[in-house]
């Protein structure tokens, strides 16, 4: 029986979700935002996110943010400036510095929150960032 156990406990971490997707700022892998989706326990359908400012070698730091659903959700990320980013789901804004890798919630959405770059998220199933458009190869 006991060799049966860890058999019958697999579809039960089949089910969860721990994705991740980043966008990486002029395509320099050193300087990125990444948004990382945790479900917690099988049986339920929250998802704990994060937010991950890096800009190597300077910083990284990673934020707890509003929870998401299982398999679902969308976050819109706007470039205020080359170091000032806003984050948007539903009614949560967050401004997130690349500067010196902060995060600030926001309890009304910004005045001003820049141009769309794209959005994190599911798409065919897997969770990214899909550019809002098609980014310009060097040299272009």
């Amino acid at each position: 029986m006991t060799r049966l156990l860890p058999l019958l406990l697999l579809p039960c971490l089949t089910a969860c979700e721990n994705t991740g997707a980043s966008y990486m700022i002029d395509g320099n892998k050193d300087h990125s935002i990444s948004v990382v989706r945790e479900q917690r326990y099988f049986w339920g359908s929250a998802v704990a996110q994060k937010v991950v400012a890096a800009r190597f070698p300077i910083c990284q730091q990673r934020y707890d943010i509003a929870d998401g659903k299982a398999g679902a959700g969308e976050l819109e990320l706007y470039e205020v400036n080359e170091v000032l980013y806003v984050l948007h789901q539903g009614n949560n804004w967050w401004g997130v510095g690349t500067e010196k890798c902060e995060l600030q919630a926001f309890k009304t959405p910004p005045e001003k929150y820049g141009d769309l770059l794209g959005k994190f998220r599911f798409d065919n199933g897997t969770f990214k960032f899909v550019a809002t458009k098609p980014a310009t190869p060097p040299g272009k």
